[in-house]
């Protein structure tokens, strides 16, 4: 399935909503917390 840029922009916006969110139930240093800030930092750099 083909999806035009502007859906996958929409969609990389949605998981990195849901990622912020999620990541917000870890403790700021833990292995959890810092991989999610990882993937956020990786998916936006990509938008």
């Amino acid at each position: 399935m083909i999806h035009s840029e502007v859906e996958m922009k929409k969609w990389k916006k949605e998981q990195l909503k849901y990622f912020e969110k999620y990541m917000k139930s870890f403790p700021k240093d833990s292995k959890e917390h810092n991989l999610l800030k990882k993937g956020i930092k990786d998916l936006e750099s990509t938008i």
